[in-house]
């Protein structure tokens, strides 16, 4: 009996689009088209006071000599069951400037429908579409845009593309410097075929956009010069017919994609802001996407129905579960408004509680103390748009469930299906996960250790905070790392005792125990509560609380400089007793930071272990 994925892809398209539907085109409540042969209020207006004919003239925008296209697109957004606020800007106040100056309220609206000419004394230019674009990519608020245009949206595409990058193709290392100029020298100038081809110019002509969007896409693909695939074919056959040897292929491309960007940069054709980091399309459906906003081409037609070619195109970019789950999220808190404020802030006296708490705090707790109170207000909530979210994941969860079925099993056997299922590494359930995170295999040793390792770190720390130091805050002494283990009450500079002051001054006597790391090598026994996962300097990690299984953990009393307030950027000293050169003890003084900070309940974990060596008492057994 075996469990397999039917088709997930196929079987389910049709339901994955329904979430997509809910989590990112049921939110839409205003639309903007700006295009320059729309009408608009404003012009209509002004016509009917100054008396002037709306009837078409010449030179008149065409949409009067054809207003049923205009209609056409305008209905899509009209109706009992398209709750949507419709504006309509034609552009003519707007400029090339930068600022935009004349668009300031394009971020306001949820989707834009951006006509690609806006100038029709330009044919064919579309500068100022791009401008927009680049501010959309720019704006605090997430843009949907529909670039709507008469060219081809093939067309469309890498211009866009183009438009909104700034240069970032490295440059070469010294090594590739000198292997450029030994792949130039190795070619065969003197053959038939190729005498009267200047070599560098024809590849400057080869490796244009297409290439460079590929690149952009995808900056490994370079290497597919080597093997003649597109879009590489024609580069591929000129230095083969050179007789450039392969290895120096990739170098010799490299360095026409720096002379490409720095040619579409000199010409104004790249932007001089940066858009973010894009994720491009690979399909016929054609999209640019950064974190800011989602930009498709559709090709202007009256039967087109801009709504759906929307929620096409962010279907071909498949977004995740996850991040499903949060555009649901944020969705249900904006739908919801003020009424779900209102629930979360029905504890009244905690609330009043929590501000008394900020207008007495010192200036130093001040930043600390808002940040937790924004914290639980913000979990507040959280709570009160959780089920609809929950319900939204468990619908997705249970329509991909669906489709992992028994092949030739009756369904008396569902319970032993089941069984399989759950099965943490089962290919099937595997499979399932690949196709809605792409390039992700979980059957695969190194990507499910990958997944153990991220998501280990995700709930046993957090990012530092906090303007003191704190339990479960982990700082580096030297080559080591250490982690704060003083119950948090003890680490308050507040509270530190006048005999404890009288003692060691103005510093905070902690416990630490210095942690083991063990690198990326996954322990076999990591719920045993004997280790940590910490992401330092971008890399995770496992550390250890002992060196082994019996052996006791490394403790020391440390003193915190300054109370232990920490300086910016997390930084605090801190001094410990160690022997000098001459074998006498001494007390010297580290620049130290927070690197890492363990949650409260895993600090709390290695607290108790701490405590239990503590404890621990010797029998007099023998043997």
């Amino acid at each position: 009996m075996q469990l397999i994925l039917k088709g997930l892809n196929t079987v389910s398209a049709e339901g994955y689009s329904q979430f997509v539907r809910a989590a990112f085109i049921a939110p839409i409540r205003s639309v903007l088209i700006v295009d320059d042969d729309y009408p608009t209020v404003d012009e209509i207006l002004t016509n009917q006071i100054s008396g002037r004919s709306n009837e078409p003239s010449e030179g008149d925008k065409t949409w009067k000599s054809n207003p049923q296209q205009v209609h056409s697109v305008v209905e899509q957004f009209r109706g009992p069951q398209k709750p949507y606020l419709l504006d309509i800007h034609d552009a003519q106040n707007l400029t090339e400037d930068v600022e935009l100056a004349g668009a300031k309220r394009l971020h306001q609206t949820d989707l834009l429908i951006l006509d690609h000419e806006l100038d029709r004394s330009k044919s064919g230019d579309g500068t100022l579409s791009l401008s927009i674009a680049r501010q959309m990519m720019r704006n605090p608020h997430y843009n949907l845009v529909v670039v709507n245009s008469n060219d081809d949206p093939n067309d469309l595409f890498p211009r866009f593309v183009l438009g909104l990058m700034q240069p970032c193709v490295p440059q070469l290392s010294e090594e590739n410097s000198r292997n450029l100029a030994l792949g130039y020298e190795a070619a065969d100038r003197d053959a038939d075929a190729v005498a009267e081809i200047d070599l560098e110019g024809r590849l400057a002509e080869l490796v244009q956009t297409p290439q460079y969007v590929e690149y952009v896409r995808e900056p490994t693909s370079i290497k597919n010069v080597s093997n003649g695939v597109e879009p590489y074919t024609d580069v591929a056959a000129l230095l083969e017919s050179f007789g450039i040897p392969k290895r120096y292929w990739v170098t010799i491309v490299h360095d026409l994609l720096i002379r490409f960007e720095k040619s579409a940069s000199a010409k104004g054709l790249m932007s001089k802001d940066d858009c973010g980091k894009l994720a491009l399309s690979s399909g016929q459906t054609k999209w640019i996407r950064s974190d800011r906003a989602f930009i498709t081409f559709v090709k202007k037609d009256p039967a087109t129905d801009l709504l759906c070619a929307l929620e096409e195109a962010i279907l071909d970019w498949y977004p995740n579960p996850s991040r499903m789950f949060l555009s649901k999220l944020l969705a249900t808190l904006d739908e919801n408004g003020v009424r779900i404020q209102d629930t979360a802030l029905k504890h009244k006296h905690a609330l009043a509680l929590w501000y008394k708490r900020l207008l007495g705090a010192s200036d130093e707790e001040l930043n600390a103390l808002i940040e937790e109170t924004v914290r639980l207000h913000s979990e507040e909530l959280i709570e009160v748009v959780s089920p609809e979210v929950t319900s939204f994941a468990k619908e997705l969860v249970k329509m991909d469930r669906a489709a992992l079925t028994l092949v030739g099993a009756p369904p008396d056997e569902e319970k032993a299906a089941q069984k399989t299922r759950e099965k943490a590494n089962d290919k099937s359930v595997c499979d399932a996960v690949k196709s809605r995170h792409p390039g992700i295999d979980l059957s695969k040793q190194d990507q499910n250790i990958k997944s153990m390792f991220q998501h280990n770190s995700m709930v046993c720390s957090q990012k530092p905070k906090g303007w003191h130091l704190q339990t479960g805050h982990v700082f580096k002494l030297g080559d080591d790392y250490w982690v704060c283990l003083s119950p948090a009450c003890d680490t308050v500079p507040s509270q530190i005792s006048d005999t404890q002051s009288g003692e060691i001054g103005e510093r905070l006597r902690f416990n630490a125990v210095k942690l083991h790391q063990n690198g990326q090598k996954p322990p076999s026994d990591a719920s045993s509560g004997g280790h940590v996962f910490l992401d330092v300097e971008d890399k995770i990690e496992v550390f250890a609380f002992s060196e082994g299984a019996k052996s006791s953990p490394v403790w020391a009393s440390l003193y915190a400089e300054n109370r232990g307030k920490l300086r910016d950027g997390m930084k605090l000293d801190v001094s410990r007793v160690e022997k000098d050169a001459d074998d006498q003890l001494v007390a010297r003084c580290y620049e130290t930071s927070v690197v890492a900070h363990l949650r409260y309940e895993y600090a709390l974990n290695l607290i108790n272990k701490l405590s239990a060596n503590f404890s621990r008492i010797g029998l007099d057994f023998t043997g």
